[in-house]
């Protein structure tokens, strides 16, 4: 991982405030970035902190909703192995259970 450009300690993926049905206000991509300012401008904001000031913009879906993610460098280090939002948020938020069960 860190020979594809993985940082220790660095953002992976956090949610935003998005809440509702489905999102259809930008395009959500592992490929595309926006700046964390715009991304605020049009109501998305981090509801963890997010220290990058770049970010890729995820979306995954359940059967009522969205929910929208801003993913950090480290996100598109896991994809470059599986080229799939999926696959990436699975990765993370597995990761982030094994670290909660100490």
């Amino acid at each position: 991982m860190h020979k594809k450009g993985w940082v220790k300690g660095g953002v992976v993926a956090v949610p935003t405030n998005f809440s509702g049905g489905r999102f259809k206000k930008l395009k959500t991509s592992y490929k595309k970035k926006y700046s964390v300012k715009y991304l605020a401008k049009k109501g998305i904001r981090p509801t963890e902190p997010f220290t990058e000031s770049k970010a890729y913009l995820l979306k995954t879906k359940n059967s009522t909703h969205d929910d929208i993610w801003m993913g950090g460098r480290n996100f598109r280090v896991l994809t470059k192995y599986n080229h799939s939002t999926s696959y990436g948020m699975a990765i993370h938020l597995i990761a982030e259970a094994v670290k909660s069960v100490d």
